[in-house]
């Protein structure tokens, strides 16, 4: 498995490369593809996500939304509050 997760993560890698091109907003989208595919390997093999990843990434997410690369602030509180509430 781990060499089928190290392909994804550089192709991923290299299509969010591609899309945001040299900036902060690449490195952000980096660090929360990143994130994912480390959230989405625990939770396929635990089923159980961990606060130490989950929560630092929901406030960096949060922060980014300051920004509205990604997403406004309106849809950010929106995701935080329903994804705190599930």
């Amino acid at each position: 498995r781990y060499p089928l997760v190290e392909f994804l993560t550089a192709v991923l890698s290299a299509v969010v490369a591609w899309h945001f091109g040299f900036g902060w907003q690449a490195g952000a989208a980096l660090l929360l593809t990143w994130a994912l595919i480390a959230l989405s390997m625990i939770d396929i093999d635990h089923q159980l996500l961990p606060d130490s990843i989950t929560l630092p990434f929901l406030w960096f997410g949060l922060l980014l939304s300051l920004f509205p690369v990604f997403a406004g602030m309106h849809d950010s509180l929106v995701g935080a509050i329903a994804g705190y509430l599930t």
